[in-house]
């Protein structure tokens, strides 16, 4: 289980900027079906993931294929087994596994892996297109940088939306979200919703798991 981070977001401005707000956040995540009610915020529709990315899967197989395969120096090395970047065949020459193995360079790897992980191959391949396509080769690292936090949106409560008629503030309206999110809040979003909307005021607060209050703000 993650440590949940409760997140508060209140939208003010006109109404019309409010309403293309409102609209603009609404979507479907990763792995939401058309025939699903869209959600009233989700990252995917202010960042969107790119879609060779959201089917990634990053696995020791896949890694090893992805090493094998690669012609155009889209894997590295490095010792360091914890690494986020797609490891080269160097990284699994080195396992100490691998002379048993017989791998001792990248075509022995390639071999190896067609023979004890074939169906994994078109998996392996497409991380190395999603290096080339994106510069990430997993759905989460990109979701790391570009959303702050692994995961879009939960727990959401779309808990406001208020308009004004009164002759001092006709034009007025707020909005107002909580939702969650794991081991972190989602400053990149933060950040992006402010440069596409600069005419709203857009305050962001959010809790910790452990806090009892909003302590925190962006």
């Amino acid at each position: 289980m993650p440590n949940w981070t409760e997140n508060f977001l209140k939208i003010e401005g006109s109404k019309d900027d409010v309403s293309k707000f409102i609209t603009s956040v609404k979507g479907y995540p990763i792995g939401d079906h058309p025939e699903d009610e869209p959600r009233a915020i989700t990252f995917n529709a202010i960042i969107p993931m790119p879609k060779i990315l959201q089917t990634t899967k990053k696995s020791s197989n896949t890694e090893m294929w992805a090493a094998a395969l690669d012609t155009e120096g889209l894997t590295k090395f490095y010792p360091n087994r914890f690494q986020k970047e797609l490891k080269s065949w160097e990284y699994w020459v080195n396992m100490p596994w691998a002379p048993a193995s017989k791998i001792v360079d990248q075509k022995s790897l390639l071999a190896y892996c067609k023979v004890k992980h074939p169906k994994d191959q078109a998996k392996g391949q497409q991380l190395l297109d999603a290096v080339k396509e994106t510069g990430f080769s997993d759905w989460y690292q990109w979701s790391i940088v570009n959303w702050g936090v692994k995961w879009d949106a939960s727990s959401i409560q779309n808990i406001g939306y208020y308009e004004s008629d009164a002759l001092d503030s006709k034009d007025y309206a707020e909005a107002i979200y909580r939702f969650n999110t794991p081991w972190g809040w989602p400053e990149p979003i933060v950040d992006k919703l402010r440069e596409n909307f600069p005419n709203l005021k857009i305050e962001f607060r959010f809790r910790l798991e452990d806090d009892e209050y909003y302590l925190h703000s962006l």
